[in-house]
């Protein structure tokens, strides 16, 4: 395929019902193709719709939502543990979608990301894409409360995968973290109905993740090698881990 235009040369795929990706395929039928090859784990479809988002379109394949097909191929990746379709499609994106990004997309990859245990990146996309709004930004626009919220429960999600995986220093971070942005939250008027964070998850992790460093199992010193891990090692973890979710 080397060598042809964007939108040239047919890739097949093993779907009866959109058996190939052409220079005539619409963005709807690009989402129905990632959706099955997630169902149904299918690697080989998953690296014929990267090739085709990546190699057969330009970027202003679907009128600007080629960014956010990115995203999606992104998540089914990681799904089937397609690491390396999942990290191309991520990095592209970043670079020539970033105007456009949505941060319920990134939330979305952070998610993927520590299924499968990538926190390192999961972290970056945190504060890449999810990062606080800029200084003397409106705090209190739909642009800014939406980054917030995502942000916010990117953050839970973050919390209660280190505490079940018995990380509990991380964890105390990420609450942290999210215990930080509680001013901005307030300035930029956003509920706490309106966040939905998982709260219950995250103590029952705090707890569980406790219950191991009394019966030491587990221990609070345990070496943190992703994330953002000069900022974890210095990070006080309370008598009681639980402390730092309340």
């Amino acid at each position: 395929l080397r060598g042809r235009q964007p939108g040239e040369g047919p890739l097949e795929l093993h779907s009866t019902v959109i058996p190939e990706l052409n220079q005539n395929s619409t963005a709807d039928e690009v989402m129905r193709a990632i959706k099955r090859a997630q169902n149904l784990h299918d690697r080989h479809d998953l690296k014929a719709i990267s090739r085709f988002l990546l190699e057969h379109t330009d970027d202003s394949f679907a009128y600007g939502y080629k960014g956010s097909m990115l995203a999606r191929l992104a998540v089914a990746a990681l799904h089937v543990n397609s690491h390396s379709i999942a990290s191309v499609a991520i990095d592209y994106r970043r670079a020539n979608f970033r105007s456009s990004m949505l941060p319920m997309e990134s939330a979305a990859i952070v998610r993927n990301l520590l299924r499968v245990h990538n926190v390192t990146t999961a972290w970056h996309i945190l504060e890449d894409e999810l990062s606080l709004p800029l200084e003397g930004s409106k705090l209190d626009s739909s642009r800014s409360q939406d980054r917030l919220v995502h942000r916010a429960n990117a953050l839970s999600s973050i919390a209660s995968r280190h505490f079940f995986e018995g990380e509990a220093r991380a964890g105390v971070h990420a609450c942290n973290t999210l215990a930080a942005m509680g001013p901005i939250l307030g300035e930029a008027k956003v509920t706490g109905e309106r966040l939905g964070l998982p709260w219950p998850r995250i103590l029952q992790g705090a707890a569980r993740c406790q219950t191991l460093l009394r019966n030491e199992t587990l221990s609070v010193d345990v070496e943190t090698t992703e994330g953002p891990v000069d900022e974890i090692k210095k990070t006080h973890v309370p008598c009681n881990i639980v402390y730092s979710v309340l």
